[in-house]
């Protein structure tokens, strides 16, 4: 018996001798396995970053247009101003050599002062000097010579000058803070065909009812952009047959009703680059029976921690395109009744009867 119990001390010796070499040869292959895969994968980075570089061509308005002028594809692409992250369309787009390629940015910058653009990759960056006419094109004109245009500095002056037919662009120049009456610009009889910029300086009111940053009643053609308005009723109301505005990188902000609100007949609108927040509604397109605010299109707008973000009644045809609507308290998007309002690539949460195309709610969640 002891022979036996020796051989079987030997026999598992031996199992367990073979288990941990077998162990050992598994464990440092796989390292060495690891370690080779890393190797290679760095190596390939580093190839690859070699061969990728690209131009920034041009910066217009929210555009920023490069040039993919290495040899191999680039991506993962992040925007700074002033070395602060925006937030910006398609930033994991993959551009190939030789492409020319436009990323959008929809944050709201403040372009009063000359500041410079950066594009990053993980392996590249390249900066652009921007100035007030890069990112107000249609009005370097203006900026360099003063023909057809006026500056105001308050709620009378910009009526006065909107209102004066030989002027097509009108720019504020200072913020206007705390305006307790009604309207600060109310329909002004020759308010077609316009640009009214701001440069980013904010209109502010007092919080009185029924109160308007910007009311137009039946204008057609304009361009109101960068923009702030805040503590209105409403921020911009379009209404009774305003038709063919363009609103461009506006803010509204803790207005009490409407943020921006097209109501009456208020058709063909085109919306890009806003942001509405802390207000009742944020955008809103709206009438009777019969005379809602029929195709308008929102383009890339935000609306964040409003009671409900997008409002639509008695309103068909409008389309909403890559907005994020996001934290609003009831509802980001709330189709009260209409037809054919659609959408795509939108981000929110909560709809009550809209869904972006070929989804259930937004193409994305926040």
């Amino acid at each position: 018996m002891q022979g036996i119990s020796a051989i079987i001390v030997v026999v598992l010796i031996l199992l367990i001798t073979i288990s941990l070499a077998s162990a050992g040869y598994l464990f440092f292959s796989s390292i060495f396995s690891q370690t080779t895969s890393t190797a290679s994968q760095t190596t390939q980075e580093i190839v690859s970053g070699l061969s990728q570089n690209f131009i920034i061509e041009s910066v217009i308005g929210e555009k920023v247009i490069i040039r993919n002028i290495g040899q191999s594809p680039i991506t993962n692409f992040a925007i700074y101003v002033d070395e602060k992250p925006v937030n910006f369309i398609n930033s994991s787009a993959v551009v190939q050599p030789g492409e020319l390629y436009t990323f959008i940015i929809y944050d709201f910058i403040d372009y009063r002062n000359s500041k410079s653009i950066k594009v990053s990759t993980k392996t590249i960056s390249q900066s652009f000097p921007i100035s007030i006419k890069n990112i107000y094109p249609d009005l370097a004109d203006y900026i360099d010579s003063p023909m057809n245009g006026a500056t105001c500095d308050s709620c009378e002056s910009c009526t006065q000058a909107l209102n004066n037919s030989q002027y097509s662009i009108v720019i504020l120049i200072q913020d206007i803070l705390d305006y307790s009456k009604q309207y600060c610009i109310n329909n002004p009889t020759n308010f077609s065909n316009k640009i009214f910029a701001c440069l980013g300086h904010r209109i502010d009111g007092t919080r009185t009812s029924y109160s308007y940053g910007i009311y137009l009643n039946g204008k057609q053609n304009n361009t109101i952009k960068n923009c702030i308005f805040s503590d209105f009723h409403s921020g911009i109301r379009l209404t009774t047959g305003s038709f063919n505005n363009t609103l461009i990188n506006n803010i509204a902000d803790s207005n009490t009703y409407y943020g921006i609100a097209m109501i009456a007949n208020s058709n063909n609108n085109t919306l890009i680059n806003n942001r509405a927040e802390n207000n009742l509604y944020g955008f809103c397109m709206g009438g009777m029976p019969g005379s809602g605010s029929n195709n308008n299109i929102l383009i890339n707008n935000w609306a964040v921690q409003n009671t409900d973000g997008i409002e639509v009644w008695n309103s068909n045809n409008n389309k909403f395109i890559e907005g994020y609507y996001c934290n609003n308290n009831n509802v980001d998007i709330n189709i009260q009744s209409g037809v054919n309002n659609i959408g795509y690539n939108n981000t929110c949460n909560k709809t009550i009867n809209y869904n972006d195309t070929g989804t259930t709610n937004c193409t994305f969640t926040c």
